[in-house]
């Protein structure tokens, strides 16, 4: 499964490019922790924040359904793969934080 992103929510992901470079690091140049999308967050209108968390419940919606064995997901923006799980954590991670930080019920 190849996963592109585009518009608010990849704006969010490459300013979480802290550690490294993606095309060096691959997923490891992300810094995805509450720090940078609340940084990021406040950097932006509530509008574009809220529009990246859309695309996170969307994202989210129609990640493949779980296997009975691992399978990789290519992430466009992080330049690499992280597994199904790995995946619906960060994402979910990242959508708890911006929920938080809008105020958006659960």
């Amino acid at each position: 499964m190849n996963i592109e992103i585009d518009g608010p929510l990849r704006e969010l992901i490459l300013a979480c490019e802290t550690n490294c470079v993606a095309g060096c690091c691959g997923p490891d140049a992300f810094d995805l922790g509450s720090a940078n999308v609340e940084k990021w967050a406040a950097a932006v209108s509530g509008e574009t924040a809220a529009r990246a968390g859309d695309q996170l419940k969307d994202l989210l919606k129609n990640l493949e359904p779980p296997r009975p064995y691992p399978f990789q997901i290519h992430v466009g923006p992080l330049e690499g793969f992280l597994e199904r799980a790995e995946c619906e954590k960060v994402f979910t991670e990242i959508l708890n934080t911006l929920s938080r930080v809008l105020k958006i019920p659960e």
